[in-house]
């Protein structure tokens, strides 16, 4: 997804462009968030560590953000276990990112979501990433058991069986 990526980014400097972005400045967190997202997928490391360990709630949504926008595959496993994050604004910019996976995250969430169908959180990023992905063409259809569990008024115990449903037809 990052085109225009710069990998000649010092390690200092990325662990310094990590700190603005708790910044209350937002040109100061942009430039941050804009020179990070053009580190690539040298920055993904600890934008990942940043995103499920950080104190200030600002930084954990601009790395989910950024990760979305690096597109680095390997970051799916951590904005899935972010859609679990106690801030809400978090868990969206988190849901957003992933949707921008679009199939390569699936398999991840549906997984999270038979460990935690009790997670409300996660039901809710679900919910938001498979909106955004029903619009387009690449939506499979055994996804639509899973929404619809999802939206069920006892969903914690409809969501295992639609999720095994899903996973078995999408391997």
């Amino acid at each position: 997804m990052n085109q225009h990526s710069n990998p000649d980014i010092p390690d200092f400097k990325i662990e310094e462009f990590i700190m603005d972005l708790c910044l209350n400045d937002p040109h100061a967190r942009h430039h941050a968030e804009h020179t990070l997202v053009s580190a690539g997928q040298k920055a993904v490391p600890i934008l990942q560590e940043t995103l499920l360990t950080h104190h200030n709630h600002m930084a954990r949504k601009e790395a989910a953000k950024i990760l979305g926008e690096i597109g680095d595959p390997n970051s799916i496993s951590a904005l899935v276990h972010a859609l679990q994050d106690s801030n809400y604004e978090v868990r969206w910019d988190t849901a957003e990112s992933l949707a921008r996976f679009k199939e390569a995250a699936f398999a991840p969430l549906l997984k999270a979501l038979r460990s935690h169908p009790e997670s409300v959180w996660l039901r809710e990023g679900a919910v938001h990433i498979f909106h955004q992905l029903q619009a387009s063409s690449d939506f499979p259809g055994p996804l639509s058991g899973v929404v619809h569990s999802l939206k069920n008024s006892e969903p914690v115990a409809a969501i295992p069986a639609a999720v095994d449903a899903a996973l078995k037809t999408l391997s």
